[in-house]
């Protein structure tokens, strides 16, 4: 897709770990390893445009070739309420820690020159999330959450450090099988 060559393995497990009355408490373990290649730096739609020019600011001269090397392993506590068959309203929240080791190695003609700059950076990442489902059938969920995950980031060597966090919404429709 887009031009990308993918080389990635993810796994998960998740389960339940705790279920009392009505409420749900469930544990999820997860890791993922393997490579993103692609004409990120100078995407082919860049070369039409004299390098240097409004459309073509970097200089790239031809497509790159591009890696993404991504690297995590985590873990995550969740814990929901369902009240009971009446109830078609469920609260829900989540907790988690990711260790993660990333890179990226720009392999792009720029200007008349390769650029190899290589980037990299690795650390710990906190999440926390929560939101609501929403049984619509016996068989469809809709559920909505709302994501943050505070990011501490430097941009340059010595730079001050400051949190460039990542906030998302997402849905999610579910559909039970049997």
């Amino acid at each position: 897709m887009f031009g990308l060559k993918t080389k990635l393995l993810a796994v998960g497990l998740d389960r339940p770990v705790l279920r009392t009355g009505a409420w749900l408490v469930g544990a999820r373990v997860y890791g993922q390893f393997g490579t993103v290649s692609g004409s990120y730096t100078c995407p082919a739609s860049r070369l039409a445009f004299e390098p240097g020019s409004a459309g073509n600011r970097d200089g790239c001269q031809a497509a790159s070739s591009d890696t993404a090397s991504l690297r995590y392993a985590g873990g995550e506590i969740s814990a929901a309420y369902r009240s009971g068959d009446a109830s078609r309203l469920s609260p829900h929240a989540a907790f988690g820690v990711a260790y993660m080791d990333v890179g990226f190695q720009v392999n792009a003609l720029t200007f008349g020159m390769v650029d190899h700059t290589h980037y990299l950076s690795h650390g710990t990442a906190i999440s926390a999330s929560g939101g609501v489902s929403y049984r619509l059938t016996d068989r469809f969920v809709l559920s909505t959450d709302v994501f943050y995950s505070p990011l501490a980031v430097s941009r340059s060597f010595g730079a001050p450090v400051r949190n460039d966090g990542l906030f998302n919404v997402r849905t999610l429709v579910t559909y039970r099988m049997r």
